[in-house]
């Protein structure tokens, strides 16, 4: 079986002591490790409880729904005693419905990890998937790695509370297209709780890899003792909108400095200076998006830019009126360094046009920051340069905002570059670009780009 040295921080953000780790199968956590839990908590979890009542209407009498409310029957009846919320099941069809419905709902209120419960939101979330009502959410940092670890041929597993079921609907609809044509296996609760040790040596003599030479990614420290304590090498994942981790975890497993970078883009300092520097009022608008590397490049060229202008004017005044013997000595020597170079000039001069003229583009395509109105849901804000050196507040609706992706079969850095070139968001007649990471969490993307017709929680 093959092996792989990997640089952590090239994987996806892993907060590790060390810098790099072998390891011969990955084994993956979805919820706050490869996809938001924005995305699950908000967007997911608020489907089924509001749809469960309905797909039982429609789709009771069908086999694989009968053996599911079987399942919750027995279900209930164990948790009759010591879960006074919960109710016996009754036989006939609408006492029946009413019944599961109010059990489910209540098991997802209390964030329960139910094996026939999971099962019947993951054929829920398959009917919305179907309908285009959602689609999985996975940070874009992820797949590029995972295709380098599948074509070294390193096997990728994932193992979740979430069905197997509701596991391969969101790989397979995805923001980033079918993907589980490069994951080699799934796992759930029927392998056993997460936090127990012994799921991870069943898993281990499942695939067929030891302990020893299996990484677990995870954002849960309790998974993560349990897996370590299974024998296996485990790594606490940091993603934005995940819960804090213990002093101990993070004096154990992550690095100084990284941690601070994944926390601080929308911390209450960093919204309340976006506020102010937008002359943006608190009360009434949500800063949802927040590209620090926007930010940085926009001053940076509104600083460089006037610069180079009046540089090139002098240059160019200068040539015009004076004599060589009279010149600046700065423009002087650039005469004669460009007369010793001759026809070779073009090429730097031609690098310099481009490179400005990109800067410009990148300028002119990214958002800065993006607001949410709290009490029109479908009303934004963005902040966007203008003529290349002040800011602009552009208000927007959420019916004019559109998201589009390139070919899938284009390299990793032809999209880059395109992104670049022509953004990858349209707001009316407009195209600009946006990084997914930049947002406060991942529903509040969806919500804006139409991808989802569940809006986010703005008062939280």
């Amino acid at each position: 079986m093959s092996s792989i040295f990997f640089h952590i921080r090239t994987l996806i953000p892993v907060m590790t002591n060390t810098t790099t780790i072998q390891f011969n199968a990955l084994l993956l956590d979805i919820e706050g490790t490869i996809t938001s839990i924005s995305f699950v908590k908000d967007e997911l979890f608020p489907y089924a409880f509001e749809n469960v009542g309905k797909y039982l209407e429609e789709h009771y009498d069908k086999p694989a729904t009968q053996i599911i409310i079987e399942d919750l029957r027995r279900l209930a009846e164990q948790q009759l005693e010591t879960d006074a919320a919960v109710v016996k099941i009754r036989e006939p069809k609408q006492e029946c419905i009413e019944d599961v419905t109010k059990n489910v709902r209540h098991w997802i209120k209390r964030d329960k990890k139910l094996t026939p419960m999971k099962a019947l939101q993951g054929l829920i979330w398959e009917e919305a998937y179907q309908r285009g009502y959602v689609k999985g959410h996975v940070y874009p940092d992820v797949l590029p790695i995972l295709k380098i670890i599948e074509n070294r041929k390193i096997p990728i597993y994932i193992y979740s509370s979430g069905s197997v079921h509701a596991q391969k609907l969101l790989f397979a609809n995805s923001v980033e297209g079918d993907m589980t044509k490069i994951l080699y296996g799934y796992f759930d609760t029927n392998i056993g709780l997460k936090g127990e040790t012994s799921s991870y040596t069943k898993i281990s003599e499942q695939i067929g890899v030891p302990e020893k030479d299996i990484l677990f990614l995870t954002d849960v420290e309790a998974e993560a003792a349990a897996a370590s304590k299974a024998g296996l090498q485990t790594r606490l994942v940091i993603r934005p909108g995940n819960a804090a981790l213990t002093q101990e975890a993070k004096n154990a497993l992550i690095r100084p400095g990284v941690f601070q970078e994944e926390r601080d883009n929308f911390d209450a300092d960093n919204i309340r200076k976006a506020h102010e520097k937008d002359k943006v009022d608190e009360k009434e608008w949500t800063l949802i998006y927040r590209d620090v590397g926007a930010s940085r490049t926009f001053y940076m060229t509104a600083a460089f830019l006037p610069c180079f202008i009046i540089g090139s004017t002098i240059f160019a005044i200068d040539i015009n009126t004076n004599s060589p013997s009279n010149r600046f000595d700065f423009v002087q020597k650039l005469v004669t360094d460009a007369e010793e170079l001759g026809t070779l000039i073009v090429l730097p001069s031609l690098a310099l046009t481009v490179v400005i003229a990109f800067l410009a583009r990148v300028q002119q395509l990214r958002l800065i920051r993006i607001y949410q109105n709290k009490k029109d849901t479908e009303s934004f804000m963005a902040i966007r340069s203008k003529l290349l050196v002040t800011q602009h507040k552009a208000l927007f609706r959420r019916d004019e905002t559109t998201g589009f992706y390139f070919a899938e079969d284009q390299t990793d850095g032809a999209r880059v570059a395109l992104h670049f070139l022509f953004g990858n968001i349209q707001i009316g007649n407009r195209k600009f670009m946006i990084m997914d990471d930049m947002f406060k969490a991942n529903n509040y993307r969806s919500y804006m780009l139409n991808e989802t017709s569940v809006p986010p929680r703005l008062y939280e």
